[in-house]
Formats: structure tokens, C-alpha cells, sequence
């Protein structure tokens, strides 16, 4: 009974998570209607400054909740001890960091954004990072109770009154840029107020020292990969916006958020993935680690193939969704695509260093790589060739970072994956995205073809797999052990 609910919680959150930031597309067409690449690129920069300022109103420790939920202890008093301190410090820690960007952030937010003012994108920034630490520490405890229908629930109704928001302050007030940020502001806001009654109720406001230790010294090594994990993106809007025009961070911005789509179904994929693939390392036999990099493939295929059919069709997706000179965004969307793909691959390395107690500490040098990578490429390629310079930088300093996680993957626990059966497809599949785009290719009719015969040709080569993946699954037990978080 315990692990059929697991189950169903399992499939409650991915599908819960995937219409979540399905339907969010469909908010494109609203955002450019009212909005023009100027407004959306404030909105980039914005939104940008608010992702860096959460890793210090959380310092993740946010990540705790799943890790210590699970602990085994005899006291009787434990969640109350454990998790009411936990409350007090992201309180504290909340006060702190507003007190100290209040205080120093005009300065830095001026020297680094000219452009925009401090009132009210700075004070926007700071509530949409400040409301956000206590409700993730709240879904994340329904995730850990299985509460999946209440996870549900209360995430896509912060969708939907966040929606409402938007509509209404764009198309009603026509608040253009301010109305889009006031709507997730607000938003915050309030169900920062709702989770605040629902952990207090639960578990009161308590400091126990021997906790606050323990919690402080679990979540300070995962700043780094915290941080790592959300600058992507924001160091390449900052430095567009310090080298070019706010417009061609509106670009950009739009492209990331689109392309982020096959983000959203690659990390559905490996969740769904990940218990299964735990099960078949502990079998350790031959069959299973066949069947294992196998599924592994295939699911990289299919990942390929999906990033390189929404490549080819990029023009007419942005054509049908998004309105204005937005449209141009469409020229960094294949990055982004592939950049998913990618990310899905260092997921698989991050694998084995998780199954291994002695992994994590190898973690931390796939994100350095790729932060140091990113902010290097990036500076060199986007004064070069702007835009598309900051999406080669991201998919670029991705790609080798994994590489670094492979290497340490591989030196722990070799699971027969090799870099020629991991790499090579996602990299035909790009050259084929960029290919498709020659004059040979130029026509809507001529894509298309090529997309039924690459969806054809793929689905023959990886069906078995794909089904055995599939129908394992279903009778897979949740035995993955306990994984650094690195969103």
C-alpha cells in the first residue's frame, strides 16, 4: 500500500509539474501582446537579480527538508524540533539578507544595471526572492509526506492565481512590465503568508542548537551548486545587458523561457528514470545493466530527437505563440533545446556519484566548471555575437562540465556507459537542427518531412526499449537514497 502511494505522489508530481509549466506557455501570447522586447528584457533582468538574491535568503537550506525528513531518530519530539528550527532560521536569515540588500544592493543593482531604476525593480526583485524560501520548504514537505493530491493542489493554484494577476494587470491596468513582476510579487506574498500558518501550525517557531548546527552544516556545502545551478542563465542576461541593449535581453530571455520547455520534460523523464535506474544497479547482473544503458540510450534519443523536431520547427512555434518583434527570439531556442538534452546527460553521470556515499564530494567540481566556463565564454562570445554568443556559452560550458562529471562518474562506478554511445546522437541531432536551416531546408514542407522521418526512423530504433522502461517502472521500488539537490 506504502509504495502504490508512492507511486501515484510520484505521478501526481511529475504531471502536476509538467502542466504547471506547460500551461505557463500559454501566457506567451498575453506577455507579447503587451509587452515589447524592451519591456521583456527589464522583465529578464529583473526576474534575473531576484534568482541570484535567493540563494542567500535560503543559503539552501530549504534542501534540508527532504534529507532530514527521512532521518531515523528515536526522539519523540523530533519533526518538531528539527523542522521548528528550521522556520525560525529562514525567518532570521530573511530579515538579515532584506536588511543587507536594502542597504547595499542600490549600490551594486546601479553599477551593474544602469539602465533601470531602483524603484520599483529592486524592491520587486527583493519580494519575489524573499517570498519564496518558505513556501518551497512547504511543498517540498508534502512531496516528503506524499501528500501528492495537497502538492497539487496548492501549486497549481499559485499558477492559476498568479495568471489571473498577470491578465488583469496587463490587459486591465496595462502596467506593461511593472504589472508582469507586481503579479509574481503578489503572488509570493501571499502564499508566502499561507505556507508561514501552515509550517508554524505544524511546527511552531523553535531553536534547538544541536538542529540549527546540524541543518547549517548540511546546507553551506550546497551553496555553491545552488548557486551554480541558478546563475546560469543570469550572468548571461547581465552581461547582455551591460554590452547591448535591455531589447536584446528581452530576446534572449524569451528564447531561455521557451526553450525551457524540453527542460521540463527531461527532468520529468529522470525523475520517472531515476528510481528505476537505482533498482537495476542494486540488482548488479549483466542483464540488468544491459537493459540499463539500453533504456539509458533510448531515453537520450528520444531527448535528441524532441530537441531537434522543436529546433526545426522553432520558426513557426514562435510565429504561432509569440507576437511582436519578439519573434526573432526563435534564433537561441535550439541552444536552449540542446542545453536540456545536456543537462539530462549530467544528470545520468550525477547518478553514480549519488548511489556512492563517497560521490558527493566530486559534485562541486562539475559546477565550478561550469560557472567559471559560463562567465568566461560568455564575456568573450556575446560582445562578439551577442545573443546567440550567450546561448553558445551556456550549451558550451554545459557540455564540458558534464564531461567533468563523467569522468569522476566513471572512476566510482562504471556502468558500461561510454562517451561514444552518450554523446554522439545529441551531437548529430544538433548538427542536423543547424543543417536544417540551409536553403535546402528553408521551406516549412521540407522540415516537416525530415522531422516524420526522423520520428520514424528513431521510434523503430528505441520502441522496445522505451517500452520495457516503461512497463518496469511500474513495479520499480523507490529505493534511490538520499541526493544532493542542486535547483
Amino acid at each position: 500500500m506504502k509504495s502504490h502511494k508512492e507511486l501515484s505522489s510520484a505521478v501526481i508530481y511529475i504531471a502536476t509539474n509538467f502542466f504547471q509549466k506547460g500551461s505557463a506557455f500559454l501566457l506567451i501570447p498575453i506577455y507579447t501582446s503587451f509587452l515589447n522586447a524592451e519591456s521583456y528584457g527589464i522583465v529578464g533582468l529583473v526576474l534575473s537579480v531576484s534568482a541570484i538574491l535567493s540563494v542567500f535568503y535560503t543559503l539552501s537550506m530549504d534542501a534540508v527538508t527532504t534529507r532530514f525528513y527521512f532521518k531515523k531518530v528515536k526522539e519523540s519530539d523530533y519533526y518538531i524540533r528539527c523542522f521548528g528550527t528550521l522556520n525560525s532560521m529562514i525567518i532570521a536569515l530573511g530579515f538579515m539578507a532584506t536588511i543587507i540588500v536594502v542597504i547595499i544592493g542600490p549600490i551594486i543593482f546601479t553599477s551593474f544595471i544602469p539602465d533601470l531604476a531602483v524603484f520599483p525593480y529592486l524592491l520587486l526583485a527583493i519580494i519575489i526572492s524573499s517570498s519564496a524560501p518558505m513556501f518551497n520548504i512547504y511543498v517540498r514537505l508534502l512531496r516528503a509526506q506524499h501528500l501528492g493530491k495537497m502538492f497539487a493542489i496548492v501549486s497549481l493554484s499559485k499558477f492559476g492565481i498568479q495568471a489571473i494577476f498577470t491578465i488583469v494587470f496587463l490587459s486591465i491596468f496595462q502596467l506593461k512590465e511593472v504589472g508582469l513582476l507586481l503579479a509574481t510579487a503578489l503572488t509570493g506574498v501571499i502564499y508566502l503568508i499561507l505556507s508561514l500558518y501552515m509550517l508554524i501550525r505544524e511546527y511552531g517557531i523553535v531553536w534547538d542548537y544541536k538542529y540549527a548546527k546540524k541543518i547549517f552544516l548540511y546546507s553551506i556545502p550546497l551553496v555553491p551548486n545552488r548557486f551554480g545551478a541558478l546563475s546560469v542563465v543570469p550572468v548571461q542576461t547581465f552581461l547582455i545587458g551591460f554590452f547591448h541593449d535591455i531589447s536584446q535581453v528581452g530576446f534572449f530571455h524569451l528564447g531561455a523561457l521557451i526553450g525551457s520547455a524540453v527542460n521540463v520534460l527531461a527532468q520529468s523523464i529522470y525523475d520517472a528514470y531515476l528510481p528505476w535506474a537505482y533498482e537495476h544497479l542494486e540488482m548488479s547482473d549483466k542483464f540488468n545493466q544491459k537493459k540499463l544503458i539500453k533504456v539509458t540510450r533510448s531515453l537520450i534519443i528520444f531527448l535528441s530527437v524532441a530537441a531537434l523536431i522543436l529546433s526545426l520547427m522553432s520558426k513557426e512555434i514562435f510565429q504561432v505563440f509569440v507576437f511582436g518583434d519578439l519573434q526573432q527570439a526563435w534564433i537561441v531556442f535550439p541552444f536552449f533545446a540542446f542545453f536540456a538534452v545536456v543537462n539530462f546527460i549530467k544528470n545520468i553521470w550525477l547518478m553514480p556519484l549519488m548511489y556512492k556515499d563517497e560521490g558527493t564530494k566530486y559534485v562541486q567540481w562539475s559546477t565550478y566548471t561550469n560557472l567559471i566556463l559560463n562567465l568566461i565564454l560568455g564575456y568573450i562570445l556575446i560582445l562578439q555575437y551577442g545573443i546567440l554568443g550567450a546561448a553558445i556559452s551556456i550549451l558550451f560550458s554545459r557540455l564540458l562540465s558534464s564531461m567533468v562529471m563523467m569522468y569522476f562518474s566513471l572512476r566510482l562506478l562504471d556502468l558500461g556507459l561510454t562517451f561514444k554511445n552518450i554523446y554522439l546522437i545529441p551531437f548529430l541531432c544538433f548538427l542536423v537542427a543547424n543543417v536544417g536551416f540551409t536553403p535546402y531546408f528553408e521551406s516549412f514542407l521540407s522540415r516537416l518531412i525530415l522531422s516524420l522521418c526522423i520520428v520514424i526512423g528513431s521510434a523503430m530504433i528505441i520502441r522496445k526499449e522505451i517500452m520495457y522502461f516503461y512497463k518496469s517502472y511500474k513495479s520499480a521500488r523507490a529505493i534511490a537514497p538520499p541526493k544532493i539537490n542542486t535547483q
